[in-house]
């Protein structure tokens, strides 16, 4: 009854309206309301006015529209374009007597987010892994009205975790709801204090706020072992098994290790540990390797490692997001380009972060070298390598960078990607193979690279390595940064590096940066060679109408840091300046102009300019279904090279135009030609371009390009593949995970492979194809190949999941061709499965039918009864092998091993345990020759008497069969329980054994000895 009498008032109100306009013959806008919010860019106005009068409608005081009002004295302006902001709509009509009669009105259009506002400031979260806090953001738009039209949002978070659910899991990072202009959502902290970045990105517009994570007031914790074992006798047992210890009389092995962590102090925490045992030369950091020992162990759960060290101590003290540690560490000195520094040490490593300011510091020893390769992409997922093969295990750091094809300097996408996860990779041969291909191209034709770094080890003795950075802001605009690296080469010789970079606004849309730095490199004793490195910007924006961007750089050819990003692509010794210019009008469209100059010099000798000018109409047409751009290029090239005569002088002269056209919701696509107006000395040559893309869903669209030359020399182009726009991966977690069998990340690592195209919720598919050559003199040169890519993923609910991948590339040297498979199964309870499969062949195209092979093949099995533990075993047989004809003399390395663990439990005071294993090598390089076949097999049994009262036997023996040498061990010992968790007991070597090569298992003590064995917690010392 309410809404009737309303809908009667509301009707009445308008006749009165409507009539007293008409009585008066003034104007009355009735639509839209007064101060009311739009959420479109165009409207439809409503007006009562004089009968058969013209009206004129006025947006910002600029005419819009012109119309008759109609006999009933209204008129509707319909699809009436409106600027985002502030809008004042004013009508204009003859009335009575001819008298001009008008109306106004203001409302507000949405623009798009421009502010986002949490509720809390300063905000903060104990570091403990289990505290979880609710952030909630406003988004406004530049005005300050409340983004009603967003639903949803993408967040990322550099360190913790959002519980909240991703209501969209395929889409790249986690999406979360958004209500009335507020997005909500709960993130849970780390174990690890800090600072991390909250990141909310619509489309493409991005707000970042820190977020703190605080040591929290935790309960210390320490948990430890000690173990000791002295020989008694004075003489050794056998004088050709141990010979480093025949001469000592008395031997003594023990191991201290312990692990501690939580709060000192009240606001400091300490995490520490030590093992007297671990040492390990060539490693840094622990990760978890799932081609290490056996492929699969029946066990779902997953393992993470804290205080990583490759010495026997790690120690790190915290407050809040200031910390000091001694272990391992990644320097990670980031913010600059020409001093970034980004290494894996073991060392001292401090950082001081306040609200403003930042001071990170780093100390170490080190006999290591660090090495950046750009590996360009091919279109496939590997193999790869790096040019040291001797990689330190854990020390890599690879990410995948997209850079413009005419700027290398710019980078226009960065990933990080996670070892084991992204990709696989083998230390020492130094190969990489990724979990997707990678492609030589993006899209639009600017080149992929990998980019690895790593540390490797030399035959020089260790020597310092030091360096500072400190980062601040100065007011709340002023950014300031400086770095300085000490590496000590010689005793005789250091190289440094030292620099300082800035950004500052002068004024509102106005901004200057810059960044100057040095390097000192030795040439031998006492000598040195010193580049310097500088580049400026300046960046004008006017309310994005107007835009102007300078710059200016140069890099002198004797500047030297390996650690810089893009240092591979001729930046030393190469000045570059250019400028930019935009206009943008929404009615008229938008032009742009770039000229940019590039020397570059190549040795002492070579030399390489560029001078580009260029300039760009783009027009939208069709309402917004189509695009249309005109553009100008004028390029030349001068290349002056040794051992030919003056300048290489190439110039184009290029006009060109495009066209994208909407043709359904879900189809779309484009025309492009370039013509060279020139003949002769082309830089560029004339072609034409034609683009399709499918949204096969919202978050997937397929796309192909296809580039038709008008070039004999040069074969056309095509690329298909997937547009990243929807999700790097499928990666739902647990769709891996089998239970009782294996977690979702260990089988991820073991058989995973990253696919765009989801098909149906357990099968994802990936398909690419790329036929590509450099057709531009001036771009990133691109290797001219054709490269297929086709793999899929099979996640169903039942535990059985499955992967597999056909490659294949081809160029004018080889073609390549990559197989992998992927398998695993929980056969029935307890009894699990898993094969793999890694094969690639390169065939080299010429007379001598020369190949290079590498193949990893494995079958694993483990029998893990989930309703009994008396027996366990778990085993692996695999095939690796290794060919390549293509060197001289031939190689042949072949592997096939055997492995078996067996545990079995027959009486509650009875454990036995053993290991078969056997290893087959097959090795040729044409000078020497190795077949050998090794077998090994030991057995233990433990034995509890009583409570207090156990033994052990241990046996083991092990034989290489082509030359008859064998060796064997035997051992037993009886333990004593002495008090709570405190054992000693009574032992005797029987016969030693040593063997570091393949059953990585000595004894070390002669005849009798006494064992000591402890554990221990912070109970012992009665503190909580």
């Amino acid at each position: 009854m309410g809404r009737m009498s309303a809908k009667i008032l509301r009707g009445i109100l308008l006749s009165i309206l409507v009539l007293t306009g008409a009585l008066h013959a003034q104007m009355v806008i009735l639509s839209p309301p007064t101060n009311s919010v739009s959420t479109l860019d165009r409207i439809a106005v409503t007006v009562v006015g004089k009968a058969g009068s013209d009206a004129t409608l006025y947006i910002n005081e600029e005419e819009a529209a012109k119309g008759t009002i109609r006999i009933d004295g209204i008129y509707d302006f319909l699809n009436v374009a409106v600027p985002t902001g502030p809008v004042h709509i004013k009508v204009e009509a003859p009335g009575a007597r001819n008298r001009i009669y008008s109306a106004q009105r203001d409302i507000h259009v949405l623009g798009p987010p421009k502010k986002a506002l949490p509720y809390e400031d300063n905000l903060s979260i104990p570091a403990d892994g289990i505290s979880q806090k609710e952030i909630s953001i406003k988004l406004q738009d530049a005005w300050g009205y409340a983004m009603t039209t967003v639903k949803q949002i993408t967040v990322s978070l550099t360190s913790g975790t959002i519980v909240d659910k991703d209501i969209d899991p395929l889409n790249s990072g986690h999406q979360v709801p958004v209500k009335s202009g507020v997005v909500s959502f709960t993130i849970q902290a780390p174990e690890t204090s800090g600072e991390a970045i909250i990141e909310l990105r619509i489309n493409q517009d991005f707000f970042q706020f820190p977020v703190r994570y605080k040591v929290p007031a935790e309960p210390f914790i320490l948990v430890g072992t000690a173990d000791g074992n002295l020989s008694v006798t004075k003489s050794p047992q056998e004088n050709t098994d141990l010979p480093a210890i025949d001469a000592m009389d008395n031997y003594y092995q023990g191991r201290l290790a312990f692990y501690a962590k939580g709060a000192v102090a009240e606001k400091y925490r300490l995490t520490m540990s030590y093992d007297s045992e671990r040492d390990k030369d060539n490693q840094l950091f622990d990760d978890i390797d799932p081609n290490d020992q056996y492929p699969i162990f029946g066990d779902a759960s997953q393992l993470t490692y804290d205080a990583q060290t490759r010495s026997k101590l790690f120690a790190k003290i915290e407050r809040d997001a200031s910390y000091a540690l001694v272990g391992d560490y990644n320097t990670n000195f980031a913010g600059a380009e020409f001093t970034a520094y980004d290494r894996s040490f073991n060392g001292l490593l401090t950082n001081y972060a306040g609200k403003n300011h930042s001071l990170t510091s780093f100390a170490t020893l080190t006999n290591r070298k660090q090495k950046l390769d750009e590996i360009r992409g091919e279109g496939i997922s590997g193999f790869y390598f790096v040019t040291q093969s001797d990689m330190t295990k854990y020390s890599d750091k690879i990410r995948l960078e997209t850079r413009d094809r005419y700027h290398p300097e710019v980078i226009l996408k960065s990933t990080d990607l996670v070892r084991f996860q992204d990709y696989d990779i083998n230390y020492e041969q130094g190969s990489l193979m990724f979990k997707q291909p990678v492609q030589s191209t993006d899209s639009r034709g600017n080149p992929v690279f990998i980019v690895a770094s790593y540390e490797y080890q030399t035959t020089r003795s260790e020597t310092p390595i030091a360096g500072v950075r400190y980062s601040g802001k100065f007011g709340s605009k002023v950014d300031i940064g400086s770095t300085m690296i000490y590496e000590e080469r010689t005793t005789s010789s250091a190289y440094m590096l030292y620099g300082v970079n800035g950004r500052v606004p002068i004024a509102r849309g106005l901004t200057f940066s810059g960044e100057i730095a040095e390097s000192r490199t030795p040439d031998g004793t006492n000598t040195f060679s010193n580049g310097q490195a500088y580049k400026t910007e300046l960046n004008f924006n006017f309310l994005n109408i107007f835009k102007l961007d300078g710059y200016y750089r140069n890099v002198d050819s004797s500047f030297v840091n390996p650690s810089q990003s893009g240092s591979g692509f001729d930046q030393g010794g190469s000045e570059k300046y250019g400028t930019r210019i935009g206009v943008e009008s929404q009615n008229y469209g938008k032009i742009g102009t770039e000229f940019y100059r590039q020397f570059n010099r190549l040795g002492t000798v070579n030399e390489n300019r560029v001078e580009v000018f260029s300039i760009k109409y783009d027009k939208s047409l069709l309402t917004n279904r189509g695009n249309f751009t005109l553009g100008y290029e004028d390029a030349k090239r001068e290349r002056f090279v040794a051992d030919t005569v003056g300048f290489n002088n190439e110039n184009s002269q290029l006009v060109s135009g495009a066209f994208s056209y909407k043709i359904t919701e879900k189809l779309s696509s484009d025309l492009a030609h370039e013509q060279n107006l020139g003949n002769t000395n082309l830089t560029k040559p004339t072609n034409t371009a034609l683009g399709i893309k499918y949204a096969m869903n919202p978050k997937l669209t397929l796309f192909m390009n296809y580039r038709m030359l008008y070039d004999s020399r040069t074969k056309d182009q095509v690329v298909l593949g997937f547009d990243s726009k929807v999700t790097e991966n499928t990666e739902l977690m647990g769709k891996y995970e089998i239970g009782g069998a294996m977690g979702d990340s260990r089988n991820r690592a073991s058989i995973g492979i990253k696919n765009k195209w989801q098909v149906r919720p357990d099968l994802t598919l990936n398909i690419a194809y790329e036929s590509t050559a450099t057709i531009d003199s001036l771009e990133v040169p691109t290797p001219d190949h054709d490269a297929f890519a086709f793999s899929f993923e099979y996640l169903p609910e039942m535990p059985w999941k499955s992967t597999g991948k056909f490659e294949y590339r081809r160029d004018p040297t080889s073609n390549k061709l990559v197989l992998g498979l992927g398998t695993d199964i929980k056969v029935i309870h307890g009894l699990s499965a898993i094969f793999k499969l890694d094969h690639m062949n390169t065939s080299f195209l010429n007379s001598n039918d020369e190949y290079q092979l590498h193949g990893v093949y494995q079958l694993g099995m483990a029998y893990r009864p989930e309703l009994t533990d008396k027996f366990n075993s778990v085993g692996k047989i695999a095939y690796l092998t290794d060919r390549n004809t293509h060197v001289n003399p031939d190689e042949r390395l072949d592997r096939f091993i055997v492995s078996v663990h067996g545990y079995y439990q027959p009486l509650r005071w009875l454990e036995l345990g053993t290991r078969i294993a056997t290893r087959r090598i097959l090795d040729d390089n044409g000078l020497l020759r190795d077949r050998s076949t090794t077998n090994f097999i030991s057995g233990r049994a433990e034995i509890d008497w009583t409570l207090k009262w156990s033994s052990a036997l241990d046996l083991r023996y092990m034989v290489i069969t082509e030359i008859g040498q064998w060796q064997s061990g035997a051992s037993t010992e009886i333990d004593y329980l002495l008090m709570k968790n405190t054992q000693v007991g009574l032992g005797y070597i029987f016969k030693n054994f040593q063997d570091d090569d393949f059953s990585y298992l000595d004894y070390q003590l002669h005849n009798f000895y006494i064992a000591f064995h402890l554990k221990f917690s912070e109970d012992i010392f009665n503190w909580r």
